[in-house]
């Protein structure tokens, strides 16, 4: 009857900790494919970076070009030159504050939803830590409760063998323990 008791107890908690691992594994998993979306992204922030840098040295070099060539033509018409370069440079800067504002809106909603996604992933760890320690305080108290059953049950039966090893004692009190070992069982 122990036997019985302790193989299922002891399935019990085989069965609960691979459980418990199967579902580490599925969250570490998870927590993988979310770590490659993350390293993507930032690549992905980091070239968008380069590129602005690219773009802001291109600034910079278009600005080192109209001046120069502004300097050749202020002979001959500098103010209409310097106005239309003006207009040329202020399209040109509008088109990349446009596009880089478009990128970075674009990056944006594909990172929102990945610092979402692990959130809930850390979420779903603490709920089921919460459960796996709750199971895990509910086997405690049984497999205690288990063992001080058996440890009763051993001191009955102490007391029953050495009843029935005495002559005197055998009689009555020999029939009430073992209807008691009866209804136990």
């Amino acid at each position: 009857m122990v036997v019985i008791i302790s193989c299922i107890a002891g399935g019990l908690l085989v069965g609960f900790l691979i459980g418990w691992l199967i579902q580490q594994v599925r969250l570490n998993s998870k927590l993988n494919e979310l770590v490659i979306e993350k390293t993507q992204l930032q690549k992905d922030l980091e070239a968008d970076a380069e590129r602005m840098q690219w773009l802001e040295l291109t600034q910079e070099k278009l600005k080192e070009s109209f001046k120069a060539l502004s300097a050749d033509l202020l002979s001959s018409n500098a103010s209409q030159f310097l106005n239309q370069a003006r207009e040329k440079l202020s399209e040109v800067l509008e088109l990349q504050k446009r596009d880089w504002g478009l990128q970075k809106e674009e990056f944006k909603g594909m990172v929102d939803p990945l610092g979402k996604n692990l959130e809930e992933l850390d979420r779903q760890i603490q709920e089921m830590e919460q459960k796996r320690e709750g199971a895990y305080q509910s086997l405690i108290q049984q497999v205690t409760q288990l063992g001080l059953s058996h440890q009763e049950l051993q001191k009955t039966t102490l007391n029953l063998t050495q009843a029935l090893k005495s002559s005197t004692v055998r009689g009555r009190w020999g029939e009430v323990q073992l209807r008691r070992i009866a209804e136990m069982a």
